[in-house]
């Protein structure tokens, strides 16, 4: 019972915050990364990420893997842990942002790795 209102939550916020990133100016928060219709940001970090400047973001069961050229540059104050991390998330040596799932609920994990699964289909149709 319970699951079937957590899907139908999770689908109409999916389909709100895409509402939101498909308006100009539009935004969404979740904890401490903002998604635009153009670009990401981490709360802390010195620069936005542009979505055109993303080469690979690949959506997993556990996490998500953003890859950027001159990702560590651009995290610069972020005070992460010496192996690179913060709560859930860390920035790799290879110029990736891996967002772990860890501490977010099933409700709120459906709709962040739902939204980020629709940005990937949008990066990946467009032309390089």
């Amino acid at each position: 019972m319970f699951a079937g209102i957590i899907d139908r939550v999770a689908e109409a916020r999916v389909r709100h915050d895409l509402r939101e990133l498909a308006t100009e100016g539009g935004k969404v928060q979740y904890d401490h990364f903002e998604l635009g219709g153009t670009y990401l940001h981490v709360k802390g970090a010195a620069d936005e990420i542009p979505w055109d400047e993303v080469t690979r973001l690949a959506v997993n069961a556990s996490q998500l893997a953003i890859t950027v050229p001159h990702l560590r540059r651009r995290m610069e104050g972020l005070k992460l842990k010496a192996d690179g991390r913060r709560e859930n998330y860390r920035v790799g040596a290879d110029n990736t942002l891996y967002i772990e799932d860890k501490g977010l609920s099933n409700c709120r994990k459906a709709i962040i790795w739902s939204v980020m699964s629709h940005i990937a289909e949008s990066i990946d149709a467009e032309p390089r």
